[in-house]
């Protein structure tokens, strides 16, 4: 059976599905109090991502990048993550395991879109979680593998309804940080959420590399 894993990162947040990775951009890790120089940040690890994926399309072996009319895309989203904002869906031929995990967090380090740290951080969550008894696991397929908590950040996943009210300095009712910050630019993301990575624009179905996706 296969178990979903989440791991939080500083400009990325995975998930982990059978045969497929799925990248979101960590909004809750960018300066929100500066508009100018948050946007700036967006757009750069937009741009970071964009080259990672036309890039490694060969040398990681994506097979398809799975999209929002895709009739399987419900299938990659086992995670608390919210799907409106901009992700990426990456798909392979095989379920992913610690060697190609691996293989794609090398490829993410060396794109700097993770550290080092991270990367080792990342694979001992990775292998601690893959090595719990098979009789302490949950049965439900979305929560077989507790999403792991990042140490160099030490964030939580954003949850599609967790949103908790607090009361600032000045006595206004606030959304809790990871959510606000967020919702802060809900209508500016929605505009990203449906372009593609190029190399895969909406309407192609084929990558350069000729495979089927």
């Amino acid at each position: 059976m296969a178990k979903a894993f989440t791991h939080l990162c500083g400009k990325i947040n995975v998930s982990l599905f059978d045969d497929t990775i799925t990248v979101y951009l960590n909004y809750a890790s960018l300066d929100s109090n500066r508009r100018a120089l948050f946007f700036k940040q967006v757009d750069a690890i937009r741009e970071q991502l964009r080259h990672f994926f036309t890039s490694q399309v060969v040398e990681l072996g994506v097979t398809r990048f799975v999209q929002r009319y895709h009739v399987d895309h419900e299938r990659y989203h086992q995670d608390d993550f919210d799907r409106r904002f901009r992700h990426y869906h990456a798909q392979f031929g095989h379920t992913i395991d610690a060697k190609k995990l691996d293989q794609i967090l090398s490829a993410l380090e060396q794109y700097k879109l993770i550290t080092m740290e991270e990367r080792t951080v990342f694979m001992a969550a990775y292998n601690e979680a893959n090595a719990i008894p098979e009789g302490l696991e949950h049965n439900d397929q979305t929560r077989l593998v507790s999403p792991a908590i990042s140490e160099a950040t030490g964030q939580q996943p954003f949850k599609k309804s967790s949103i908790s009210h607090e009361k600032t300095p000045s006595g206004q009712t606030a959304e809790s940080s990871e959510v606000g910050i967020v919702s802060r630019f809900l209508r500016f993301f929605t505009s990203y959420t449906t372009k593609e990575p190029e190399g895969s624009p909406k309407g192609r179905e084929t990558l350069s590399t000729g495979r089927n996706i």
